[in-house]
């Protein structure tokens, strides 16, 4: 129903909103001693332990929430589980590798472009359908989002080698976009719990081998540094990205990675917040592009729905 599929969206905008206190936590945590890709691995660790004891507790069986959609033939094997946690992890690790050899706004706005693979293998390999209306949101999204990072970050200057960078981004774009496709793909077989654990243990065993051969400190120097931990692994890992591995049962694929991309909105909000990060009217505006973006594709998605 339009109820429904509006509660689903406001479930994706909760997440979105919850993910967007990563960068902070992050942030905070680096300043405590922790390597970037180590911090990855304890926010994935820390939120599959967290949810395995619930997971424990359910059915080996498909969870109630996700009965096996009547078109699909075959239930993904248990291996299949592994591809979400495979994918999160290379997302993070060449985010992080990025910023080594390109601009953070580079980084970060070429990583967004995930919204675009989504969208396009969500129409060609998932029979997802919209008007168009929703790429336009897709696309004016881009530009907002590009727009609020270039604001927010202070002009950079990087070596020769910032192609290579720029590269290492869309490879992060890719990444992402094989996480979410591959949880809207297994959400077809399986609940949202056991995705959620099997691609966090999977994804922090497979950073905690990169942040090693990174060298990287693999504990925060400061004891608070594990209250920062604690909150990516339970509050934007476990409710943020579970609420969009629920979501994904009900909703487009599409849809979804067009609305996360409210995400740098709460960022910029939040660190004028809690950092102390002066935010512009100019910012403002970038953040008005984006939402009027995520309006726009909820009713491509709305129109192609109906007709």
């Amino acid at each position: 129903s339009d109820a429904g599929g509006r509660a689903w969206i406001a479930v994706v905008l909760l997440a979105a909103f919850t993910i967007g206190f990563a960068p902070i936590f992050t942030k905070l945590a680096l300043r405590t001693g922790i390597g970037p890709i180590a911090i990855a691995a304890w926010r994935l660790a820390i939120a599959a332990l967290a949810i395995a004891p619930f997971l424990l507790r359910a059915r080996p069986q498909p969870a109630a929430d996700a009965p096996p959609d009547p078109d699909f033939a075959a239930r993904p094997g248990r291996w299949a589980l592994a591809v979400p946690g495979i994918c999160f992890a290379a997302d993070l690790a060449t985010w992080h590798l990025a910023f080594e050899l390109t601009t953070a706004a580079n980084a970060t706005v070429l990583a967004n472009l995930a919204v675009l693979i989504v969208a396009l293998a969500g129409y060609l390999f998932l029979g997802e359908r919209f008007d168009w209306r929703l790429p336009a949101g897709a696309l004016l999204g881009l530009v907002g989002v590009t727009s609020l990072i270039r604001l927010s970050l202070a002009a950079e200057t990087v070596g020769p080698d910032q192609w290579k960078g720029d590269l290492i981004s869309l490879a992060t774009a890719a990444s992402y976009a094989g996480y979410i496709l591959s949880v809207k793909w297994l959400r077809r077989g399986y609940g949202a719990l056991p995705i959620l654990v099997a691609s966090s243990a999977v994804g922090g065993a497979l950073c905690f081998v990169l942040a090693l051969a990174h060298g990287e400190a693999l504990v925060p120097a400061q004891s608070v540094g594990w209250l920062y931990l604690l909150g990516l692994g339970l509050l934007t890992h476990c409710v943020g990205q579970g609420l969009v591995a629920v979501s994904l049962k009900r909703l487009p694929a599409s849809l979804v990675s067009v609305l996360l991309l409210t995400q740098p909105v709460h960022v910029a909000w939040l660190g004028a917040l809690l950092l102390s990060e002066p935010l512009s009217l100019a910012q403002a505006g970038s953040m008005g592009l984006v939402l009027l973006a995520v309006g726009l594709a909820i009713y491509g998605r709305r129109a192609a729905s109906s007709s």
